[in-house]
């Protein structure tokens, strides 16, 4: 296993952030042979992890492909545009969160403070934001790492 970068599964595997991950996916998905396709998924993102081509990512670079990983294990679930399952799986990679405020770059190009509205992962697996200013004014930023 590759050590630069921690596995999101194993970061999940004892915490109760997995267990409610696996129960999460295991009801959207379903099926009886959920714990079977689950297992084959785990082997085969620690397996791709433990490549060469991991070393060098971003823990939200790796935690986005796992969350990419997923959606392609389970494709009718369309697991990127789960908020709570987005949650579970970003949990701790320093990206914004809902509510948060951050001095930031607003669209007449000055800086202020910014309150995050809204977070989602698109089908390009940027993250976007909705932001609103102090003036209530809101606008939107998709940001890839």
């Amino acid at each position: 296993m590759n050590l630069a970068t921690p596995n999101p599964e194993s970061r999940f595997s004892s915490s109760e952030s997995a267990k409610k991950l696996k129960a999460l996916v295991g009801d959207i998905a379903g099926g009886s042979d959920f714990p079977n396709r689950w297992r084959a998924f785990i082997t085969q993102f620690e397996t791709w992890e433990a490549s060469s081509a991991a070393t060098n990512l971003s823990r939200l670079n790796l935690q986005l492909k796992f969350l990419r990983d997923l959606c392609a294990a389970f494709p009718d679930a369309k697991l990127n545009k789960r908020t709570e399952v987005a949650a579970l799986v970003l949990l701790d990679s320093g990206i914004k969160n809902i509510g948060d405020t951050f001095n930031g770059s607003q669209l007449n190009g000055r800086t202020g403070l910014l309150k995050v509205i809204s977070r989602e992962i698109t089908d390009r697996y940027g993250i976007l934001y909705v932001f609103e200013t102090q003036d209530g004014s809101r606008f939107s930023r998709e940001f890839f790492d």
